[in-house]
C-alpha cells in the first residue's frame, strides 16, 4: 500500500491497468454478412459490440444516451446512434430478430428530427462535446458522423422506401462539397487532392478511421443515387487517399493519423485493418488490400506489439513533460510587459529585413496576420529598417582566420550557425513563450528551429522558398562551380571540395528540419515534389499556399496620373515601356533578354520600335556586363538601366510599365516580380522557371515560354505584344483580376490558418434549432 502511491510505482500500475483495458476491449471486425449475401446491403463494419451500449443506456425510444463523456457529462452524441443503427441493421441481417428493425428505424428516425440545417443547404448533425486535442473548443462537424448517418439513412429509405430519408441523405452529402471554411468536413491536401476530416478543424488532421467510415457513407449514396458528382468527389479523394496511405505506416504499426503520427491504439489497428479491407471490396483497391494485409502481419508480431507499446507510452510520457515546459515559459510571458493578448509567433530567417522574395513574403504574413499574432523575428543579418518589427539578432558572430563564419551558405560555417541559432532560440523559448515557430527554409534554419520549438509546445511550420532544392540543382551546382573556377590553386581545390561537405550537410540538416516540423507550407511544385519525393514527408502534411500580393498598391493609373509618371521617366505618352527587375545576376537570363529585346525590336519594324522603351531595375555583379551587351546590341538610346530599386520604386515602375519581362533560368515556387507586375496590370512574357510561372500565366493572362527559353522565342511574343495595344490590355487586365482573386490577402490568411490552427463556430454557419432540437435536458425515461 505504501508502495503504491510512490509516483514511479503508481503510474507503473496505472500503465498495467490500461494495458489489461486495451487487451479487453472489443474490436469491430468486418461484417459476417457479406455484401452479396442479401438485397438489403449490410454495412461492411460488424458494430456488434456497440448493442452492448459501453457508452450509455437507451432512451425511452430505444435511442442512445452517451453517459461517459468525462468532464463533459452526458449527451445524445450522433455518432454513437447512427453506428448503433448500423450495428442493429447487420444484426437484422444475421439473425432476422423482429426487434431489430425497429431498433435500426429508431436511429434514423432520430437523425431525421435532429439533423441541423445550414445556410448552404446542407444538412449536419454537430458533435456536442469538445476535442481539445484536434483544436476543436466547441461544437464541430465530423465527416465520420456525417458518413455513417448517411449510411443509417440510406439503408432506411432502401428498406422502406420513405423519401424524407434520401432528401436528409442528400442533404448530408453537401457538406463533403465543402471546405471547413465554408461550413463542411473537406479539406484541400498538397495541390489539388481533397480529405474527409473525422473532426472538421485546421490543421487538418487526416484521421484514417474517420475518413474511411466517412468515404463508405459517400459510396452507400452513389450506389443508389449514381449521382455522378459525388463519384466523381469520392474518386478524387480515393486517389488522395492513395497518395496518403504510406504516411500510416510506421514501419511496425499503424499510425491514427499524419497530425501527430501517433501509433494507433491496438483497438484501432484493428478497426484499419478491417476498413482497409472493406474499402478494398467496394473500390477493388489492391493498395488497400495490401497496406490491410501488412498491418494484420504487425498485429500477430509479439515483437511489433511490444514496439507499439513502448513508442505509445514513451510519446504520452514525452508529451507530458512538454505541456509542463511549454507551460511555464507561457506563464512567464505571460507576465512580460510587452505582452498583448496575441498568439506569440517567430519567424526564423537568414536575414531580416533586407531585400528578397522570400523577405517580402515574410512581411505579407506579418501583415495578414497581425490582429492574430504578435510575429516576431530571429536572424543572423539584421537590415536597416529593423525599427518596425521585434527582431532578435545573433549575438554571438564565430570567427576563422579572422573572418565572421556563422554563416549558413558555407561547409563547416553552416555548423556554427546551427549552434548559435539553437542557443538564441532556446532562451527565447523559455521566456517568450511561443506557440508557433515559422522557420522560412527548410534546411539550415528549420533543422536548429524545429527541435527546439518542440520541446517547448511550439507548432512548427516550415515554409521553404526553395532552400531543399539546393542539393539536387545543377544549376546551383554549376554556378558555384564557375565561382570556384576564376580562384587559384589550392584555394579553388578546398572550396570544391567544401561545397561537397556543404551539400551532404545540407541533406543532413534537411531531414532533421523535416523530422521536426509538423506542416509545410509550400507555394511550388519543384519544392512540395522534393519534399514528397526526396524526403518522404506525406502530401497530407503539406499546405499550398499563394503569395500576398497587395493590388491595392499596385492598381494602375487614371490617365493623367501616369501620363505625368511617364513623362518624368522620359517616356512619351504612346511609348510601349518594357520592364525588367531583379538582381542582376546569371541566373536572371540578362543575357538572353537583351538580344531578345533587340531581335524583337527589329521584327516590330522601325515604327514601332521608335516607340519603344527598355528599363532595368536592380543591381549587381553582373551590371558592366550588362552595360557591355547594351552597347553591342544598338539599344543604349532606348535603354535605362535605373539601379537599385526601393520598394515604392518597384511600385512606381510597374505602374509606369506596359510589358514586363522575366528571363530567369532558375527559380522555385513563385515569382514575386511575376506576380507583382501582373496586378499592376502589365503584359508579362515569362520564362517557366519556377514552372509555376506556367500556371499564372496561362488563358491568356500573359505569355510564359519554355525554360530555359531562346532569344527568337521571346523575342517573337516580345514583337507580337509590341504590335498589338488591345491584346497588351486585355492581358493585362486578365492577369490583374487573377492576382486579386487567388493572390489575395484573404487567400493568404486561410492557407496560413489551414497550416497553423483554426476551428469554425459552427453558429456562423447553421440555421436556428427548431423548438423541437432545444431541449437539452437529460432523458427522462431509460431501458
Amino acid at each position: 500500500m505504501i508502495l503504491s502511491r510512490l509516483p514511479v510505482i503508481r503510474q507503473a500500475l496505472s500503465e498495467a491497468r490500461s494495458l489489461r483495458s486495451e487487451r479487453a476491449k472489443p474490436r469491430f471486425g468486418l461484417a459476417r454478412v457479406r455484401l452479396d449475401a442479401s438485397a438489403a446491403l449490410p454495412f461492411p463494419i460488424d458494430m456488434g459490440p456497440l448493442l452492448g451500449l459501453p457508452f450509455g443506456r437507451l432512451d425511452e425510444r430505444g435511442v442512445p444516451y452517451n453517459t461517459t463523456n468525462g468532464a463533459h457529462g452526458g449527451a445524445y452524441q450522433p455518432t454513437s446512434i447512427a453506428q448503433y443503427g448500423l450495428a442493429q441493421w447487420n444484426a437484422w441481417l444475421e439473425d432476422h430478430d423482429p426487434a431489430r428493425l425497429p431498433a435500426f428505424f429508431a436511429q434514423a428516425d432520430w437523425l431525421l428530427e435532429n439533423e441541423r440545417r445550414m445556410a448552404s443547404g446542407a444538412g449536419v448533425w454537430p458533435i456536442p462535446f469538445p476535442s481539445p486535442g484536434y483544436g476543436a473548443s466547441g461544437p464541430w462537424l465530423s465527416a465520420l458522423t456525417q458518413g455513417n448517418a448517411i449510411s443509417v439513412l440510406m439503408r432506411a429509405y432502401h428498406q422502406s422506401g420513405d423519401v424524407r430519408y434520401l432528401e436528409s441523405a442528400r442533404r448530408a452529402v453537401r457538406s463533403f462539397e465543402m471546405d471547413i471554411f465554408e461550413g463542411g468536413v473537406s479539406a484541400p491536401v498538397a495541390d489539388g487532392g481533397i480529405f474527409f476530416e473525422e473532426v472538421a478543424t485546421y490543421p487538418a488532421a487526416r484521421i484514417l478511421n474517420g475518413y474511411v467510415l466517412a468515404l463508405l457513407g459517400l459510396l452507400d449514396y452513389t450506389r443508389v443515387t449514381r449521382d455522378e458528382d459525388i463519384e466523381r468527389l469520392a474518386r478524387r479523394s480515393i486517389d488522395t487517399l492513395h497518395d496518403l496511405l504510406p504516411g500510416y505506416d510506421l514501419g511496425y504499426w499503424s499510425s491514427y493519423d499524419l497530425l501527430y503520427r501517433r501509433p494507433a491504439s491496438r483497438f484501432y489497428h484493428a478497426l484499419h485493418i478491417a476498413l482497409l479491407r472493406a474499402l478494398a471490396e467496394y473500390t477493388s483497391c489492391e493498395q488497400c488490400a495490401s497496406l490491410a494485409a501488412r498491418w494484420e502481419k504487425y498485429q500477430k508480431s509479439h515483437w511489433n506489439r511490444a514496439r507499439y507499446y513502448i513508442t505509445s507510452r514513451a510519446r504520452r510520457y514525452q508529451a507530458k513533460f512538454t505541456a509542463q515546459r511549454a507551460a511555464r515559459a507561457r506563464s512567464a510571458a505571460a507576465k512580460a510587459p510587452d505582452w498583448d493578448g496575441r498568439a506569440r509567433a517567430l519567424a526564423s530567417i537568414t536575414g531580416f529585413p533586407i531585400a528578397g522574395g522570400m523577405r517580402g513574403v515574410l512581411v505579407g504574413v506579418g501583415e495578414v496576420m497581425q490582429s492574430e499574432w504578435k510575429l516576431e523575428y530571429l536572424t543572423r543579418a539584421v537590415g536597416a529598417d529593423r525599427a518596425r518589427y521585434a527582431i532578435h539578432a545573433f549575438v554571438r558572430k564565430y570567427r576563422l582566420l579572422g573572418r565572421e563564419a556563422t554563416s549558413p551558405s558555407h561547409y563547416p560555417n553552416v555548423a556554427l550557425y546551427q549552434r548559435e541559432g539553437q542557443r538564441i532560440l532556446t532562451r527565447l523559448m523559455r521566456t517568450r513563450g511561443y506557440t508557433l515557430a515559422l522557420p522560412q527554409d527548410g534546411a539550415f534554419t528549420a533543422a536548429y528551429t524545429g527541435p527546439v520549438a518542440r520541446r517547448y509546445g511550439a507548432r512548427v511550420v516550415t515554409m521553404d522558398h526553395g532552400n531543399v532544392t539546393l542539393p539536387d540543382s545543377e544549376f546551383f551546382k554549376a554556378q558555384r562551380d564557375a565561382e570556384y573556377t576564376r580562384r587559384r590553386q589550392p584555394r579553388r581545390a578546398i572550396e570544391r571540395l567544401r561545397f561537397r561537405l556543404y551539400l551532404r550537410a545540407l541533406r543532413r540538416l534537411i531531414r532533421r528540419a523535416v523530422e521536426s516540423s509538423d506542416t509545410f507550407l509550400v507555394a511550388g511544385d519543384e519544392v512540395q515534389d522534393t519534399y514528397v519525393r526526396q524526403y518522404g514527408v506525406s502530401p497530407g502534411l503539406i499546405v499550398r499556399y499563394p503569395y500576398w500580393v497587395d493590388a491595392e498598391r499596385f492598381e494602375p493609373l487614371p490617365g493623367q496620373d501616369r501620363l505625368a509618371l511617364r513623362n518624368r521617366l522620359g517616356l512619351s505618352a504612346g511609348a510601349v515601356l518594357i520592364t525588367l527587375i531583379s538582381r542582376l545576376t546569371d541566373e536572371k537570363g540578362f543575357d538572353v533578354a537583351l538580344n531578345a529585346i533587340a531581335a524583337a525590336l527589329a521584327l516590330a519594324g522601325p515604327d514601332e520600335a521608335a516607340r519603344c522603351g527598355v528599363l532595368i531595375a536592380g543591381s549587381g555583379p553582373l551590371r558592366p556586363q550588362i552595360e557591355a551587351d547594351i552597347r553591342r546590341l544598338g539599344l543604349g538610346d532606348v535603354t535605362k538601366l535605373w539601379g537599385e530599386a526601393s520598394r515604392d520604386d518597384v511600385v512606381e515602375l510597374l505602374r509606369a510599365s506596359d510589358i514586363f519581362l522575366y528571363a530567369g533560368k532558375r527559380g522555385t515556387n513563385y515569382s514575386m516580380a511575376v506576380l507583382e507586375a501582373m496586378a499592376a496590370g502589365c503584359a508579362v512574357v515569362a520564362t517557366s522557371a519556377p514552372i509555376s510561372n506556367a500556371r499564372l500565366l496561362a488563358d491568356g493572362r500573359g505569355v510564359a515560354l519554355t525554360s530555359p527559353a531562346s532569344a527568337d522565342q521571346m523575342a517573337g511574343a516580345l514583337a507580337r505584344l509590341i504590335q498589338h495595344d488591345d491584346l497588351r490590355r486585355q492581358m493585362g487586365h486578365e492577369a490583374r483580376l487573377y492576382i486579386q482573386r487567388r493572390h489575395s490577402a484573404s487567400a493568404l490568411r486561410q492557407a496560413l490558418w489551414r497550416a497553423t490552427g483554426w476551428a469554425p463556430s459552427l453558429d456562423a454557419y447553421l440555421l436556428p434549432a427548431p423548438d423541437s432540437q432545444r431541449q437539452t435536458e437529460r432523458p427522462s425515461t431509460t431501458r
